[in-house]
């Protein structure tokens, strides 16, 4: 059977299964082997490699993925946010129940060997994999008893550099519950934002007007999160700003394009439900249909 035809591919996994329900360690992980040298979807995606790693468990060679996950991410053949999660979690990987003992590394040898790695990764990452391999190694730190103002630092670095993509909030959500309870955390986050929310650019149309834009709504989205009241008098300044802007964009209703602009009334409305409280019906029936009329104009204005 031809190994690199469809059908030889799910007969080698399905081999693979069956050699390690025998015990047969050894025999799988030689064709575990020539499946990712010689498949190249194994060589992009992480499942193969997952499976690998119980393989070398059973083996008593479990760290040994650790140098494959390293060629892989330092290659580039594997360089997305699963394979950088997979490689520091299994770094990290403890014991449940027992927090202090880890699987397949001592802890300090884990911190060791993530920091060493990512001064070599980050040199060759694009920029967006290397922010993430940076904050979830500093997540790790943190929980091995490194102070949370760290990783507050190493997210205050990747707004200013990627704050302007609108998958910076995205990415970030993971690791804001870690910072949100560390009142100097948050600190450090509210000054920071203080610099980024300001009303100084033009009501142009522009790229750089769009990115300036979506960095603030970045800035909007994480304060909200971390419970960081925003200026009530910006937001509707920024709304104002917002209504006189999106008529400049009109060919993206045709083209169904998301612009930085369309979060601003979704902020606005957010912050309005926020206001409502316990007691007061009548002010909180107010504010709720402000939200309301707010997110059905923006929906009648950008479909």
């Amino acid at each position: 059977m031809d190994i690199n035809s469809r059908q030889g591919r799910n007969y080698q996994w399905l081999l693979i299964q069956i050699l390690l329900r025998e015990n047969k360690f050894e025999e799988a992980e030689k064709e575990m082997e020539e499946r990712i040298s010689n498949y190249i979807v194994s060589k992009r995606l992480l499942d193969d490699r997952v499976l690998q790693r119980t393989i070398l468990k059973s083996l008593n060679r479990e760290s040994d993925i650790l140098e494959l996950l390293e060629a892989d991410l330092k290659s580039g053949e594997k360089d997305g946010w699963d394979t950088i999660e997979f490689y520091q979690n299994t770094a990290f990987e403890r014991i449940s129940g027992i927090p202090t003992l880890y699987i397949v590394l001592p802890q300090h040898e884990a911190l060791d060997r993530i920091r060493n790695f990512q001064d070599n990764f980050c040199q060759s990452a694009n920029i967006r994999e290397k922010w993430l391999f940076i904050l979830e190694a500093t997540s790790h730190a943190v929980e091995c008893g490194e102070k949370k103002t760290k990783l507050a630092q190493t997210i205050i670095e990747y707004v200013k550099s990627l704050g302007h993509k609108m998958c910076c909030y995205c990415d970030l959500e993971r690791w804001l519950p870690v910072v949100k309870d560390d009142e100097e955390s948050v600190k450090m986050i509210s000054q920071f934002a203080i610099t980024i929310l300001d009303l100084t650019f033009c009501v142009v149309k522009g790229g750089d007007l769009l990115d300036n834009i979506q960095r603030k709504v970045t800035v909007i989205e994480i304060c909200l999160d971390l419970g960081i009241p925003i200026n009530e008098t910006f937001l509707c300044e920024l709304y104002r700003i917002y209504t006189l802007m999106v008529p400049k964009y009109s060919e993206t209703l045709k083209t169904k394009e998301v612009l930085s602009l369309d979060a601003i009334p979704l902020l606005l409305a957010r912050t309005l439900r926020d206001h409502v409280t316990d007691g007061n019906d009548l002010l909180n029936f107010r504010y709720e249909l402000e939200a309301l009329a707010l997110l059905r104009e923006n929906f009648r204005q950008r479909p």
